[in-house]
């Protein structure tokens, strides 16, 4: 039987963690076994002593020995994948597991390498809180798609799911440890004329007070990545 690998990349998230394992155990891919793969990027919070707690053996659980980013944790939770599909999840909980069937139902039915959900629009109406939110979306957007070649609307979502020719590809050729990670992979699926597609997707954003990591300068920041991941 073909397996999908489901890698969540974790870093302090002590309240969603239990909650997010059992939306995604409830996720039921047909005709294919399920292997959750969770990385800790060396939780402070309690989150690391929650995941060693676990006595499940249907998870993989890899510590890191320090805080490297979700760049870094999400390419050794794939290194440690044995799926013939993998799927990206964060811990956070802004996403809905249950999206991955649709994503997983469009990668066979397109015959494509990779889904990219997207949060423009998301399916519960979400939209940018501010009009610079708008315009740096915008801005990231339109870069991404001029230097990658790739015609998505949302580059920096975190939902993905991609088959195992794109993972072999792209797992060698990955540098970002940060956020970056996101628009890097982008900039793959063009530079390896890989299929793709994108879908709508839930997002139920959550404020910098209930966790929130990513801040206003990490858009500088992803605009300089996708230049350099791009052009470089």
């Amino acid at each position: 039987m073909r397996k999908i690998s489901i890698i969540i990349p974790v870093f302090n998230e002590i309240n969603t963690i239990e909650a997010l394992l059992k939306r995604v155990g409830l996720i039921n891919f047909k005709g294919l076994e399920k292997e959750i793969v969770i990385v800790d990027d060396s939780s402070t919070d309690g989150t690391r002593d929650f995941l060693k707690s676990i006595k499940d053996g249907s998870y993989k659980l890899i510590f890191n020995e320090r805080n490297y980013g979700k760049g870094e944790s999400v390419k050794r939770g794939l290194v440690q994948a044995g799926g013939d599909f993998f799927a990206i999840q964060d811990a956070d909980l802004e996403y809905e597991p249950a999206d991955y069937i649709n994503l997983f139902d469009m990668l066979r039915e397109k015959r494509v390498n990779i889904v990219l959900g997207s949060r423009f629009p998301a399916l519960n109406n979400w939209r940018p809180i501010n009009h610079l939110q708008f315009l740096a979306h915008r801005i990231i957007g339109m870069a991404s798609q001029l230097l990658s070649g790739v015609k998505i609307k949302d580059p920096t979502s975190c939902y993905k799911i991609f088959d195992k020719s794109f993972r072999n590809y792209a797992l060698p050729r990955l540098r970002s440890k940060s956020f970056a990670f996101e628009v890097e992979l982008i900039s793959l699926v063009g530079k390896g004329n890989f299929k793709y597609a994108e879908m709508p997707i839930h997002y139920y954003p959550r404020t910098y007070q209930d966790g929130k990591k990513i801040k206003w300068f990490d858009g500088i920041k992803i605009l300089l990545a996708i230049l350099r991941h791009n052009i470089l």
